[in-house]
């Protein structure tokens, strides 16, 4: 008999994680899954650590590819060869909460009109030390919450159909960043999701991610523009907000730039939120605050 859920972990150089990551899995007090770990050809030892694990346990799989594809490569050859009814991601420097899988199947089973959800989640910061809750904010709406933001989060949150997965076609290959984001509005724009209001993962930040490269999260941010700038651009029903859509777009780059304190980028941007939405707060809010100069800015900001 098939699982009921495929956890799928892409995994690459994470020697020093991904035995915490499975141990996640496998303290889960739901028991019908299946763990598939897709080594994106890393380069260190991660084989060996994951090796232990496949031999001790017939419900783990693991499987190497010959070339690098990135995380959405990896996750998508995960889904493949998936056999669950719902496929379950976990990236291998992440921890779930042991309730996580029974929680998700408790609501997937209680409505079956669901095709994918989601829940809040601790941020451990590494070098900081620190564990800090975050609720993603609340979009009745889902699609239109997506179109403005990424209301998601991590790939390690989400729980989704498997036939759902593959309509939509799976992961973008390729992309600098928001892949995550760029599957969320796909799925959004056709399906029902939800949301647990509960934090189920503990989602570690590290100054090597992607999110802490400012190049490439500036570079999938801009696609992300140019994708919901298109998808809106034939919708009636959204067409008629894309200045508050476009504001908010315009502002998520802005706070990257703020991010790595590039003042004077961040200000262009914050400047052209207000202009698509001038009841855009935040917007508003950080632009006024930047003619104090840059200086004052972070001293008022950081203090």
């Amino acid at each position: 008999m098939n699982p009921y859920v495929s956890v799928i972990i892409p995994t690459y150089n994470r020697i020093n994680t991904i035995s915490n990551t499975i141990d996640s899995v496998l303290a889960q007090t739901y028991r019908d899954y299946e763990i598939i770990i897709i080594d994106d050809n890393s380069n260190d030892n991660t084989k060996d650590i994951i090796d232990r694990y496949v031999q001790r346990y017939q419900f783990i799989t693991y499987h190497k590819h010959t070339t690098n594809k990135g995380g959405s490569g990896a996750r998508n050859t995960g889904a493949k060869l998936a056999k669950g009814t719902f496929l379950s991601f976990l990236d291998s420097d992440d921890q779930w909460i042991d309730t996580k899988l029974e929680k998700e199947v408790a609501c997937l089973k209680n409505d079956s009109t669901i095709d994918m959800l989601y829940s809040n989640m601790y941020l451990v910061d590494v070098e900081k030390r620190t564990t800090t809750l975050y609720r993603q904010d609340e979009y009745e709406d889902k699609y239109y919450g997506m179109l403005c933001k990424n209301i998601i989060g991590s790939t390690s949150l989400i729980t989704i159909k498997k036939k759902v997965f593959d309509s939509v076609g799976g992961f973008k290959e390729g992309l600098p960043s928001c892949q995550d984001w760029d599957f969320y509005l796909n799925v959004a724009r056709e399906y029902k999701i939800i949301k647990i209001d509960e934090p189920l993962l503990k989602y570690y930040i590290h100054s090597n991610s992607i999110s802490g490269n400012m190049d490439k999260a500036i570079a999938g941010h801009r696609l992300i523009l140019e994708k919901v700038s298109n998808l809106i651009s034939d919708n009636e029903t959204y067409i008629k907000r894309k200045n508050n859509i476009l504001s908010n777009q315009y502002l998520n780059i802005a706070n990257i730039y703020m991010k790595f304190r590039k003042f004077n980028e961040a200000k262009v941007y914050y400047f052209r939120a207000f202009k698509y939405y001038p009841l855009n707060k935040s917007a508003f809010k950080n632009l006024i605050s930047m003619l104090l100069g840059e200086n004052l800015y972070y001293k008022l900001k950081y203090k």
